[in-house]
């Protein structure tokens, strides 16, 4: 059965480039393309975080440390428009 739903996408944070074109490689081939990977993460549905790379605490900080200043900030929009 022929499915009409979108791939999700996908950013990698954290990986080098030999673990990522291993992922596109698994994403495109077992799983028959349900997500693929994108470059800037900000169009990303899904993030995913190597816990095992040296600087994993780090970008997990700046990640949610990021995504605190989008939540405030829609936060005041919502405020300024009500």
């Amino acid at each position: 059965m022929e499915s009409n739903r979108k791939p999700l996408k996908i950013a990698l944070h954290g990986m080098d480039g030999r673990f990522t074109k291993i992922m596109m490689l698994f994403l495109q081939g077992p799983c028959k393309g349900v997500a693929h990977v994108v470059i800037n993460a900000e169009d990303a549905d899904i993030d995913v975080f190597d816990g095992d790379a040296p600087n994993s605490k780090g970008l997990l900080e700046k990640y949610f440390q990021k995504l605190r200043l989008i939540k405030l900030e829609n936060l005041l929009l919502k405020m300024i428009f009500i």
